[in-house]
């Protein structure tokens, strides 16, 4: 009896079968909780964009909806409207039959407050901050101009004043400098080799206390520039979130945004390791046409595959293998897309389609051509090709990086100050298990190694006084000092003491922080004496002097990996800019050369940055016609115009 009496006073049984359904009850709870609020705050928002009175629910009418006071323009009494009526209130006057429509006249529809709400989202762009402020994961994309970054500004400080805490992260450091984010390496806490990982070790980097604790400490994930991220990478955040969290949900439970428009840049070199073992991948070309493997007998597997195959003249398909875990990742998958991660967060999916950058219903028009891949007619591209406006001196997008460096030398020949050149220091340490790398030792006619051949750093940085010059590093992201950013160089300081200050707050970063300070060291020590530092006036107000930066790349399977390293100050001239890094970007004026694009999205991305025609010159030696004849303008091939069909009904 004492038995029984002692399971009675433990009170009713708990409603939850097990302690997973109590969580997940507790997560619907606070959801519905934040739809509420957000619902609240959205009748505020569209009670003050049309001008009229709003009065909060009262406890007793929760139940039955949200009252907002209605200002009757024509005069009429005021008038109480449920929040379930609400919808046929605002429905518009071509779908009431007999309804008295004075109050949604065009005077009643342009009153506005005197001091509006911020950020003024439009009515589409109020449907996303919703969706997030509710809790659903959420896409959302748009084309150039149409305020997908003022979303997620707008986002974020909304995230914040609920109490929660968002992490936007970009594939890119001028993005990240763009939205007020980080790079998504920054924030996992990798360095550029995470790639050459396996997902194991991946997952057990997450696990270390500070990268953990910088997952735990996001609530929602925001993901700029989706396009650009390729789909291993995505899915290996995911799996980083999942072992930090000890969650299985997508991204452990976090609760993503991502957002982004396919139509623009694809991923940077896709697939250049295997996602299970981390092992870099070869490439092979396959024929569609004629099922070819091989190319007039050469080797399927080429770093660079021809386009074409050279038996039929069908495009060839280019395909990755990974030699030890005989994994297989088609070129069209490299989308995020495309892979089971997506799938798995259930996306709510919003396409923005008002333009805010271009008020010109014509540019928009040839915009939103190019953009989803149709052809320009005679006329769009008769307006295009006679963008002759004297825009002075703007700066110049080309998809080349040998245009780039032309015009820039151009500028720099034509400032009459001395020259300060400095000369890089390079590294290299190949692992006696990679002889295949043993060309990597080789120097140049100059010093420089072959193994840094293709590093972002010049060789010889050659600078002069009141030149513009673009940041390589990023040196100081929370002043804002990250990959892309400009200015001009001011002045030049005397190096010593500078260096010694430097040297001082140097401090050792991942595994190769000591080589890094003793590179540095070394690149001092080879350049003229008492040389000075630039110091540069950044065009977000800061200034300061411009230190080298010694980076490094892992090379090589297995581990330990070979290493080369370049020390040089992190500045290039800034005359011209390539279309890649440009993106994100809006510019009054700019000069774009279109003549050897190499991908379609390029045009598309490039004619974007200009605010209007007016600001717009269009370089083609052979002409727009000519150019479309040779190759797509714009869109973002087969998989990404089906994903955005099935997704949206439409070419959007």
């Amino acid at each position: 009896m004492d038995g029984q009496n002692g399971s009675k006073k433990r009170g009713r049984p708990s409603k939850y079968a097990s302690a997973e359904d109590k969580a997940r009850a507790d997560v619907e709870r606070r959801r519905e909780l934040r739809r509420k609020e957000a619902h609240e705050r959205r009748e505020r928002l569209h009670a003050e964009f049309y001008g009229l009175e709003y009065t909060p629910p009262q406890e007793d009418e929760k139940q039955t909806g949200f009252r907002i006071v209605l200002e009757d323009p024509g005069g009429l009494n005021t008038k109480r409207l449920e929040a379930n009526h609400l919808e046929e209130e605002f429905r518009p006057a071509s779908q009431q039959d007999g309804a008295d429509h004075r109050r949604h006249t065009p005077e009643a529809r342009t009153r506005r407050l005197a001091d509006p709400p911020d950020p003024k989202l439009c009515g589409e762009q109020l449907r996303v901050a919703d969706l997030v402020a509710w809790g659903d994961n959420v896409f959302y994309t748009g084309g150039a101009g149409t305020g997908k970054s003022t979303v997620l500004r707008a986002i974020v400080r909304e995230l914040r004043e609920q109490g929660r805490r968002p992490q936007v992260v970009t594939p890119t450091g001028i993005s990240a400098l763009n939205v007020g984010g980080s790079t998504y390496f920054s924030w996992a806490g990798w360095s550029p080799g995470v790639t050459k990982k396996s997902i194991r070790e991946i997952e057990t980097m997450a696990m270390s206390k500070e990268r953990r604790q910088r997952i735990k400490d996001t609530d929602v994930l925001i993901i700029d520039e989706i396009s650009m991220l390729e789909s291993n990478q995505f899915r290996r955040l995911d799996r980083a979130c999942r072992a930090a969290k000890q969650c299985d949900r997508p991204f452990g439970g976090l609760q993503i945004i991502v957002t982004g428009d396919f139509y623009q840049l694809p991923p940077v070199k896709p697939f250049f390791t295997c996602f299970d073992c981390g092992v870099e991948l070869k490439t092979r070309a396959l024929c569609r046409g004629c099922q070819a493997l091989t190319v007039d007998g050469g080797d399927p597997y080429q770093s660079r595959p021809a386009k074409d195959c050279r038996r039929c003249c069908a495009p060839l398909h280019k395909q990755m293998d990974c030699p030890r875990c005989k994994n297989t990742f088609d070129n069209d998958n490299q989308w995020p897309f495309r892979s089971d991660t997506w799938a798995g967060c259930d996306f709510q999916c919003v396409s923005l389609t008002e333009v805010h950058r271009q008020s010109d219903p014509t540019f928009v028009g040839i915009l939103n051509t190019l953009r989803v891949g149709d052809r320009l007619d005679k006329h769009q591209l008769s307006l295009l090709d006679g963008r002759k406006n004297d825009v002075g001196e703007a700066i110049e997008l080309s998809p080349r990086r040998d245009e780039v460096e032309l015009k820039n030398r151009k500028g720099f020949e034509a400032i009459k100050h001395p020259i300060h050149a400095y000369k890089c220091q390079d590294y290299v340490h190949i692992q006696a298990h990679h002889p295949h790398l043993e060309g990597k030792k080789e120097r140049d006619g100059q010093g420089n190694l072959v193994g840094c051949q293709d590093h972002r750093f010049p060789p010889l940085l050659e600078t002069k006084l009141g030149m513009p010059v673009i940041l390589l590093a990023n040196i100081d992201p929370k002043a804002g000092l990250v990959n892309g950013s400009q200015g001009r160089i001011v002045r030049y300081e005397h190096h010593e003491a500078l260096m010694e200050a430097r040297q001082r707050r140097l401090q050792a970063s991942g595994e190769f922080g000591h080589l890094e300070e003793h590179q540095i060291v070394l690149w001092t020590e080879q350049q003229v004496p008492d040389f000075p530092l630039p110091v540069v006036e950044f065009e977000n107000g800061n200034e300061r002097p411009v230190y080298p930066v010694c980076q490094d790349t892992e090379l090589g399977d297995p581990a330990p990996f070979s290493v080369v390293a370049r020390t040089q100050i992190p500045l290039l001239p800034a005359w011209a800019i390539t279309i890649h890094k440009s993106q994100g970007m809006t510019l009054e004026k700019v000069v774009v050369n279109l003549d050897r694009i190499f991908e379609p999205q390029q045009a598309y991305v490039a004619l974007s940055r200009a605010r209007s025609m007016d600001g717009l010159k269009v370089v083609s030696d052979v002409g727009l016609e000519a150019l479309q004849e040779r190759r797509p303008l714009g869109g973002g091939g087969l998989a990404v115009r089906t994903f955005m069909e099935r997704t949206f009904g439409g070419s959007k």
